[in-house]
Parts: C-alpha cells; structure tokens; sequence
C-alpha cells in the first residue's frame, strides 16, 4: 500500500512543486476517500447514544443480581436482541477506524523511508519534512486539534473513562509525534481538522430517530 500512497503522493507534486503542499492536497484526497466511513463510524456514535436510556433501563433491571454471570449474559443477549430489532450494529463505530489504520501505516512507512522527502522543504520552519519539527508547533497543533475532535465527538460510554482519555490521548499523541517526521504530523493534523469539520456537520444536520422495544 505505501508503494500506491507514494505514487499518488508524487502525481499531486507533480502538479503542485511542494512536498509539504502535496501532502495537504493528499490527505484531502485520503479524507475524501473515507467521507462515507467517518460519516457511517459518526452516526454510528450517535445513534448509541439515542440508546443509553434503553441500556441504563436494562442495566438497572439486572443490578440486583449484582455479578452473576448468568445474568449478565441474559443482560447482553437483550441488549443485543435490542439493537438487532432496530436495525443497529453496535461495532459500526470500530470498523472505519480499523480500516483507516493500513493508510496511517503505509503513510508511516512512506515517510520514513522515501528518499524524495529527505530535505524536502515545506514553508518556514519546516525545511525537512521527513525529521521531526524543530520547533514542535505542528505536533501541538496535531494534539489541539485531536482534542477538539475528541470533545465534539457523540460522547458514549462511561464519562469518567472518557474525561480521562479526552486530555490523555491527545497528550500521548502529541509526544509521540513530537519525535515523527514532520511531513507525517501534518498529514495528522490536516486529517484532523477535516474531520473535525466533518464531524460538526454531521452533528448539526443529525436527527434522533426513535427506538422501538
């Protein structure tokens, strides 16, 4: 796959002269590429979300037989029975996601070992894209904008888990790439805002639909 993202990458600069440009137009592409699976994996989100009473209702209805494992099961079993009868797949929310990793990868890949980007420059600062940003402002931009994805996104499950990964995914992303290649970091960080767009949108236009018990 790297081979493919590369001679994509090389047609956009082909076009346009610039390395770094070339990667913004190119994540827009991957972004374009992935529209119907980030909206699918969003309103996917969303919709559990129109299922917490039903699942809290079922929650509260087995807590009497506190860790009975038997019980738990007949829980899940309805729950399940729950989400079948409204046509509603719960992992529908994973799957865009486990697709989109084999492109961060190959892109990864990319970055790190094609000769063109070595002391590629890009504008200001960065004068090589394929070392890490000498001044760390697009890694930071990349963890401001993971968090503003994070804290827009439909929020499910439990809310003390999801405070506590709201602050510390984007402050372990930041890290991480902090040490990447820069080209690789804007590549991120565009991807972000996009989605970060994406997600606004869909949340806007968005409609809870009735659940049927």
């Amino acid at each position: 796959m790297a081979h493919l993202l590369f001679w994509i990458l090389k047609k956009v600069h082909a076009l346009v002269g610039n390395w770094g440009w070339a990667i913004v137009i190119f994540t827009v592409i991957i972004r374009l590429a992935t529209w119907t699976l980030n909206t699918k994996q969003t309103i996917s989100m969303l919709r559990m979300k129109d299922f917490e009473p039903h699942q809290k209702a079922l929650q509260a209805k087995y807590e009497k037989f506190g860790n009975d494992m038997t019980k738990k099961a007949e829980m899940q079993k309805e729950l399940m029975a729950l989400y079948k009868k409204n046509g509603h797949n719960p992992m529908g929310g994973c799957l865009p996601m486990l697709l989109q990793m084999p492109i961060f990868l190959a892109l990864w890949s990319m970055l790190n070992a094609v000769f063109e980007l070595r002391h590629a420059p890009f504008f200001g600062w960065i004068t090589d894209l394929s070392a890490k940003d000498p001044y760390f402002i697009f890694p930071v931009l990349m963890g401001a904008s993971m968090f503003a994805q994070q804290a827009v996104t439909p929020a499910v499950g439990d809310p003390a888990q999801r405070k506590m990964m709201l602050v510390l995914m984007p402050a372990m992303m930041t890290f991480f790439f902090a040490q990447s290649p820069a080209g690789l970091t804007i590549y991120y960080f565009v991807f972000n805002m996009i989605g970060l767009g994406q997600t606004w949108w869909i949340m806007r236009t968005y409609k809870p639909q009735p659940i049927t018990v």
